[in-house]
């Protein structure tokens, strides 16, 4: 039996609607050798503009398929040709609506229905194009592809299916995620055998492996367990920076040098309420990683994080420890160390045994306990040797220069993002120093008692400076000094005590320190100097 160009209108009615399909044979035969053996080839296209279940709703569902369909003794195969396309112009299934959804036959597509109603498919070619996913309020895109497709439905009530396949999934996006992701693809060999699925992937972003998944999961307890591991990535300027990996990022941010891994082995399971809570031990390294965020640089630094989870609650091993080679925000904390300890159930991160260098001395604290859920945390910071001429170089004061080595102790203050110190103190290490200090106003200001203390600082040596600091939220730096030294320009070289109150805007002189460079190339010059 033959037939060519025929064209059927069937109406059907489902959940109380009638919906119409046309269907198109462009080819059409059938040969029977007996009753029991049949084959026959169809090339059709069927076209439903609106179809309704009480499961999915279909609108402008078309299928453009080559097939041959063989029957023989009771069983039932069907061979779906190369260039067969099934396509929906949406498809809602409960809060989720799936836009242009398209599926495309890359390769022979076979199914065999056993006459015993075992079901076995296999193909090595078929795409699924998702370009609009849409959920609630967020949308995402992509693009599946499945190769080496072996399907084994058995017939039975107690019969569990065989899923074996290679699944490739790219062009991945959502507007849920911050960043633009360049190329994102991941690579995955799926088996489900006994009831359970086992998952073997890596992900690639930028054509660079980031994450490989190597994973068991029980369907039928709703338990599992897998090791994650991001494989050794390498950063360096230009192509291997971390900001190739995206399009666009809302980040001032990147990774220039050092390299970074992590691995973990994790259990999980389902709670009462089927969240998914995981457990099992967990490390991230970092060696000599250097990078920006906005303005602030960061040259290499190293540490290893590792530790449990348990339940997503994370508690890091003891004393692990953090070396920095310098933070720089525009004036430079150099060769940071300390050691630390994280317990997130806690929301604690405890600091300890912190040592730096800045302007020649050192900075040191015997470390805090830092609650991220308290409204403000406390701690101290010693300094010592501070070498005051490089601090007002760095400054960049005009007309004043000054030498002597300064201890103090401030003790500071943190909420939430504000920083703040309140009776700070300051004081200068023997024998004292000397200030030269030129005023823009000149030597006549006509303000005697002005132009005498201008007059003292132009040529002053002092052995005593105590200071008491403040550091306001704002950012306001106050500084009440008392000075007491000689100058042998007033008094024949009498003693003269000076009390002075310094003010100045934190923020705003580190912006001016920053305004003066270019960030990457001010890190690529101190990694070119390593």
């Amino acid at each position: 039996m033959n037939a060519d160009d025929q064209s059927v209108l069937v109406t059907i009615r489902s959940e109380g609607e009638e919906s119409q399909l046309a269907l198109h044979l462009a080819e059409f035969s059938a040969q029977c050798v007996s009753s029991n053996a049949c084959t026959a080839t169809q090339s059709s296209t069927l076209h439903v503009p609106h179809f309704t279940t009480e499961a999915v709703t279909l609108e402008n569902f078309s299928a453009v398929t080559s097939a041959t369909l063989t029957i023989n003794d009771g069983a039932f195969t069907l061979n779906l040709k190369q260039g067969s396309r099934i396509a929906a112009e949406t498809v809602k299934s409960g809060t989720t609506t799936l836009k242009d959804v398209n599926l495309l036959v890359l390769d022979t597509l076979t199914a065999e229905l056993t006459a015993a109603g075992d079901l076995r498919a296999q193909s090595n070619g078929a795409e699924l194009y998702l370009p609009s996913i849409l959920t609630g309020d967020s949308s995402a895109s992509a693009v599946l592809k499945t190769t080496d497709l072996h399907v084994h439905l058995a017939s039975g009530v107690d019969a569990e299916p065989e899923i074996t396949t290679k699944l490739q999934i790219r062009n991945l996006g959502s507007d849920v995620l911050p960043v633009i992701l360049r190329n994102p693809e991941i690579d995955a060999t799926l088996t489900l055998a006994n009831n359970s699925l086992q998952v073997e992937s890596q992900a690639r972003i930028a054509n660079r492996t980031v994450l490989l998944f190597n994973g068991t999961h029980s369907l039928a307890s709703g338990t599992g367990e897998g090791i994650i591991e991001v494989p050794a990535l390498q950063f360096g300027a230009g192509q291997e920076s971390m900001s190739q990996f995206f399009f666009s990022s809302p980040y001032e941010a990147d990774l220039l040098a050092g390299t970074l891994a992590a691995t973990a082995q994790l259990r999980w399971h389902q709670d009462d309420a089927g969240r998914f809570l995981a457990s099992g031990p967990i490390s991230i390294s970092a060696d000599r990683l250097s990078g920006f965020y906005q303005d602030v640089a960061l040259l290499e630094l190293s540490t290893t994080v590792a530790g449990e989870l348990a339940d997503l609650q994370f508690t890091s091993n003891d004393n692990l420890h953090v070396q920095i080679g310098s933070i720089d925000p525009g004036l430079p904390i150099e060769d940071i160390a300390f050691d630390y300890t994280i317990n997130t159930a806690k929301a604690t991160l405890e600091v300890r045994d912190v040592q730096a260098t800045m302007f020649n001395g050192t900075l040191s604290s015997t470390g805090l306990a830092f609650d991220w859920s308290a409204p403000e945390n406390l701690f101290a910071l010693a300094l010592d040797n501070i070498d005051l001429s490089r601090l007002l170089a760095m400054g960049a004061y005009e007309g004043i220069n000054a030498t002597g080595r300064i201890s103090g102790a401030l003790p500071i203050r943190v909420a939430g993002s504000n920083v703040s110190v309140r009776g700070g103190t300051l004081q200068v290490l023997a024998p004292g120093g000397s200030i030269s200090y030129q005023s823009a106003t000149g030597a006549n200001t006509g303000n005697a008692a002005l132009d005498l203390v201008n007059l003292a600082l132009s040529d002053y040596q002092y052995d005593v400076m105590e200071a008491e600091v403040d550091y306001l939220p704002s950012g306001e730096l106050i500084l009440a000094v008392k000075l007491e030294g000689i100058s042998p320009a007033v008094n024949e070289g009498q003693q003269i005590n000076v009390n002075l109150n310094v003010t100045d805007n934190i923020p705003a002189l580190l912006e001016s320190l920053q305004a003066s460079r270019n960030i990457t190339d001010a890190l690529q010059r101190e990694l070119d100097e390593r």
